[in-house]
């Protein structure tokens, strides 16, 4: 095998594992929406950003290994190792990577409500004196209305 052709299937070799890597990279985005959902327009933004940073990388590794030449074919790779990862690997990476993240979430819920157990307490126990001294307070100021 001649060493130009070497280079070609290195360089689609490359830009293959690009597409697995970019879908690797939405599968852990999409994970992190399963385990903590949000609104609509946060994920578009997330997605915008997403794909920005993922059209700055995919534009990246062809500049590197092809001297900023695009060529159909590297797209074509990157479209196959994108549909080759979604089809094998992304739904077992994307059922462990959304468990994992809640365990996360669940074991961050937990250390939340030791921390903030003790500030709950004491914000309760001060509501009744702080309640009682804001009427006071709203009692003297139309007592001293009604004096003008």
């Amino acid at each position: 095998m001649s060493g130009e052709i070497r280079g070609e299937v290195f360089f689609f070799l490359v830009c293959a594992s690009a597409g697995v890597l970019l879908m690797f990279g939405y599968d852990l985005l999409r994970a992190l929406r399963r385990a903590f959902p949000h609104k609509n327009l946060l994920t578009a933004l997330e997605d915008f950003l997403y794909w920005s940073l993922a059209g700055v990388f995919a534009f990246g590794v062809v500049f590197v290994e092809n001297s900023g030449a695009i060529r159909g074919f590297a797209l074509c790779a990157m479209a196959l190792g994108m549909g080759s990862y979604l089809g094998a690997a992304s739904p077992y990476v994307l059922r462990a990577a959304s468990f994992i993240l809640k365990i996360i979430k669940i074991i961050l819920s937990k250390i939340a409500g030791i921390v903030c157990g003790p500030v709950g307490f004491f914000v309760n126990k001060a509501k009744k004196p702080l309640k009682n001294m804001v009427k006071e307070v709203k009692m003297a100021l139309c007592k001293n209305r009604g004096s003008n």
